[in-house]
């Protein structure tokens, strides 16, 4: 792998400072370098603050940004990243999904790096001071606050006394009570999508060390969960995983890889209980 883009020069389309996240890990994996594409305004794309409404599904704008990056600079690799969040199971927990993607216009070909997991995009209606002061007091580090009120909005706030300033000279013109006050989801006002940003870079640049058996073509990943673990008290086709598969997205050649469990818990068994 680093044979083949070492001293390469990949092009990032962001404006929310993704790059001192992505370009460390590209040049400590890689031996690559990253250029800032300029001249387009992702926040077009869409805005987690609603300001602009994200009409692509996050794959198809991780992708869009990184033809951009192509497109912009003039080099023939570029990434685009996209984040987003949805509600896990039965509205208990926040889930982030970070994608990472790169594009090679002249070879024809994307990969996509991904990283899943809980997070926490925090929002509250607050009516007065006291309900206020309690949000501000759970915030966690470096995590920067979108303040509305009224129409008015006050984003990249990385600090109490930044949201009581706002709130004086909202003040002058009248009450800002109720306002809404909320975590700034923005990659570079948000210390937990960073680090989700740099695990899905991780998983991009392993992604890009992986080769098709047949045709050597890149992102060779198993991707594709096969279920039908046997049941160990019956032997029926569960629910649980068996195995892993992997496909080439040229030749469609696949391969599997069994989970290390050779039966699966009478629980996850439709025979056993249905």
């Amino acid at each position: 792998m680093t044979s083949r883009f070492k001293s390469a020069t990949f092009a990032l389309l962001t404006k929310h400072g993704k790059e001192a996240i992505i370009a460390p890990i590209m040049e400590s994996r890689l031996g690559a370098k990253l250029v800032l594409a300029k001249g387009y305004d992702t926040d077009a794309l869409g805005t987690f603050s609603s300001e602009f409404k994200r009409v692509l599904s996050p794959q198809a704008c991780a992708l869009k940004k990184a033809a951009l990056a192509c497109e912009l600079s003039g080099l023939p690799i570029g990434l685009g990243s996209e984040g987003s969040f949805t509600t896990g199971l039965m509205g208990l927990a926040t889930i982030n999904s970070e994608l990472v993607t790169c594009m090679n216009v002249l070879e024809g070909w994307h990969i996509t790096g991904v990283s899943v997991g809980p997070s926490s995009a925090r929002g509250s209606q607050c009516h007065n001071e006291p309900e206020l002061q309690q949000f501000l007091a759970s915030v966690p580090p470096r995590q920067s606050l979108i303040l509305e009120s009224q129409g008015r909005i006050a984003k990249g706030l990385s600090c109490a006394d930044q949201v009581k300033a706002t709130l004086r000279m909202w003040e002058g013109a009248a009450n800002p009570y109720p306002l809404t006050i909320s975590d700034d989801l923005r990659a570079h006002c948000c210390p937990a999508r960073q680090e989700r940003i740099a695990l899905a870079t991780e998983n991009l640049m392993a992604r890009l060390a992986s080769a098709c058996p047949r045709c050597a073509r890149l992102g060779f990943w198993p991707d594709h969960k096969v279920p039908g673990l046997p049941c160990r008290d019956c032997n029926s086709p569960s629910g649980a995983l068996r195995a892993h598969r992997a496909q080439c997205a040229q030749c469609q050649y696949e391969q599997s890889y069994p989970v290390g469990e050779a039966w699966a818990d009478p629980s996850e068994c439709l025979e056993c209980n249905p």
